[in-house]
């Protein structure tokens, strides 16, 4: 018999776990702030407690705070359920997410990671739900994870049996060492190398605004919402990668850069060319930001790659370029 649920949230995430949630539960009712349903089954958070159900399901990324609303309410916390979907590649029991203090504890075979924010929820969702990163390797590969955020593209990776190393940049300290503790608890923490500094097309030192609970969108070239400043290391992206791609030749690896570094993506390439390494990684996989893409592509084609692009909403997009 399936359990009862209650889903909170019916929003664009839960569009896209509807089927999901059908096929493993009974919906008995639906929660939230901001949309309406005619059907009479839309309850306002405190009306749960005069509802039967075996659990509620959260859907929206920010789920910490809601299970905090939710448990504040009077609402049993074995009934709540952080939940991100299932998909062929990722079953997640109920007892393998958790509501931790501050954070949500996601464990599977392979990893242990802590979700704290906003956008650890929605990294999280693109990496390992959508399979945002998921391409099939067949020879060795070494990952530059250029933009680590909080590790999850490192701990997918590391995860791989084709992938014989994976290193890692992440200039704000507090989303760096919150990705070091993720890594640490994955299958495969030890092929990980991880720095504490961002990538670009000189050496020096920045201070920007930080905020942890967008971590996901800080830049080191954009104003930033966050008002606590946090000075962080930036270095000549082609000084620091020339090495690392050389050693990983040595070994017979290709290599398949990842770089989502909100807006320093211009800056790493135009080093990267200057130096003539553009030409020495197998596989970029790029999300770019605030600019157009022209400059990244042309760069790219230049070299020989094939490029195919997609456009998300706002000023940004995919690059996935390959020889």
């Amino acid at each position: 018999m399936k359990k009862k649920a209650v889903v909170y949230g019916i929003g664009r995430m839960y569009g896209q776990l509807k089927y999901a949630i059908e096929e493993k539960y009974e919906v008995v009712g639906y929660v939230d702030k901001y949309l309406s349903r005619k059907d009479g089954t839309l309850w306002k958070p405190e009306e749960l407690l005069q509802k039967e159900f075996d659990c509620v399901l959260v859907t929206p990324c920010g789920k910490v705070v809601i299970l905090q609303e939710l448990i504040r309410l009077g609402i049993p916390k074995e009934k709540l359920i952080p939940y991100y979907g299932e998909n062929k590649y990722i079953k997640i029991e109920d007892d393998k997410i958790r509501l931790e203090d501050d954070k949500i504890i996601v464990t599977d075979e392979k990893y242990r990671l802590e979700l704290k924010t906003y956008s650890d929820d929605a990294v999280f969702h693109e990496v390992f739900i959508q399979r945002g990163y998921d391409i099939h390797l067949t020879d060795d590969y070494a990952v530059l994870d250029i933009g680590m955020n909080v590790g999850f593209v490192s701990v997918f990776y590391a995860m791989n049996e084709s992938v014989k190393a994976v290193y890692g940049f992440e200039p704000f300290p507090q989303t760096y060492y919150q990705a070091v503790n993720n890594v640490k608890n994955c299958g495969g923490a030890e092929k990980v190398h991880t720095f504490n500094i961002g990538l670009g097309n000189r050496n020096t030192e920045v201070a920007v605004n930080y905020d942890a609970n967008k971590s996901e969108c800080m830049s080191l070239v954009r104003n930033n919402a966050g008002e606590s400043r946090e000075k962080v290391q930036l270095k000549d992206a082609a000084e620091v990668l020339a090495s690392i791609i050389k050693k990983e030749q040595e070994e017979g690896r290709k290599i398949l850069c990842k770089m989502d570094c909100e807006g320093s993506e211009y800056d790493v390439f135009d080093s990267m060319d200057k130096q003539g390494l553009i030409d020495q990684v197998d596989v970029y996989l790029i999300e770019w930001h605030y600019r157009d893409d022209d400059s990244l592509v042309d760069c790219l084609t230049k070299y020989g790659y094939t490029v195919m692009k997609s456009y998300d909403y706002g000023a940004f997009g995919k690059i996935i370029a390959w020889k």
